[in-house]
């Protein structure tokens, strides 16, 4: 349980982060747009990080999977 908890947690920190780093660059770069415009790349920007996260998990879950250890634990052996 302490597990599944600590990664819910780990993955809100994620989205989180999305979101600042979203905003900073809204109020960096566009900060003299419209209000409706700001919140156009805004969306963009969170959405491009959200897919890019969960592209990373993807990527690291087919590297971690079990084909990539039996071909490393078949080379050491």
């Amino acid at each position: 349980m302490q597990n599944r908890t600590l990664r819910e947690l780990l993955t809100a920190f994620q989205y989180l982060l999305i979101g600042i780093i979203a905003l900073g660059v809204i109020q960096h770069w566009f900060s003299q747009r419209p209000q409706w415009a700001q919140m156009l790349v805004w969306t963009i920007i969170a959405g491009g990080l959200s897919l890019l996260r969960l592209f990373i998990l993807a990527l690291s879950e087919w590297v971690h999977g079990n084909k990539w250890q039996t071909i490393r634990r078949r080379n050491w052996d």
